[in-house]
């Protein structure tokens, strides 16, 4: 059954207006808004520049995983109904949070103090634009946001780098590897979209989705209570 456009975007070229407006200016404000001012014992890390990009980053981070849920929830509208992308941009929110909190644990172990800056709200449409299937728009986003996010980590590694912090380059280190891995998964992903069409090619390509996810033992789309 052909999904009915209407509830995916009313009308298509106002939504898909705003929702590049909406992602351009999250992108944006992911990289230029500054943290609050820090007090003296955050100097414990590095230095002030290390503390701003680290904060930063815990905004990417927590900006990412808010709209990561977002795209999980548009797929799991009763007409979109892929639960294999439900599944898979759920556990990437998750993922995004986890890491978000593993910046602060760092953070605090090093004796600093988290402040994080506001997030914006996503986007809750995500119909592809020019032609483009919702699944593909979907995630050629995602792989926008991921190597923003390998961006940034280049960053706090080079500071940690310049200021012979030992610890915090390999800290760093070690989500950068995690995160170039990701990079390469949704840029396969994209090419692999890329060749398919609308219908039963993505629907196909969700099946694949969805029988990862059993193998992590993830349900594509989680239990509603009775």
């Amino acid at each position: 059954m052909s999904r009915s456009s209407k509830y995916i975007c009313a009308p298509p070229v106002a939504a898909n207006i705003c929702q590049q407006a909406f992602f351009t200016c999250l992108l944006h404000r992911m990289l230029s808004e500054q943290p609050q001012t820090l007090t003296g014992v955050e100097l414990c890390l590095s230095t002030i520049a290390v503390i701003l990009n680290m904060l930063l980053l815990c905004s990417v981070e927590y900006n990412m995983s808010y709209a990561y849920h977002a795209i999980s929830s548009y797929f799991n509208r009763d007409n979109v109904a892929l639960p294999g992308f439900v599944s898979y941009f759920r556990d990437a929110s998750i993922e995004e949070r986890d890491h978000a909190q593993m910046l602060m644990d760092f953070q605090t172990v090093r004796g600093g103090h988290t402040r994080l800056a506001h997030i914006t709200a996503p986007q809750s449409d995500f119909g592809g634009p020019h032609g483009k299937t919702d699944a593909l728009h979907a995630m050629e986003l995602a792989l926008s946001f991921e190597k923003l996010n390998f961006q940034k980590l280049k960053e706090l590694q080079g500071i940690a780098e310049k200021n012979r912090d030992a610890q915090m380059s390999d800290f760093v280190e070690g989500m950068l590897q995690e995160q170039a891995k990701g990079v390469k998964i949704v840029a396969d992903y994209v090419a692999q979209l890329r060749r398919v069409s609308d219908g039963h090619g993505v629907w196909h390509f969700d099946r694949i989705l969805q029988a990862d996810a059993m193998k992590l033992n993830t349900p594509a789309i989680a239990s509603i209570p009775a």
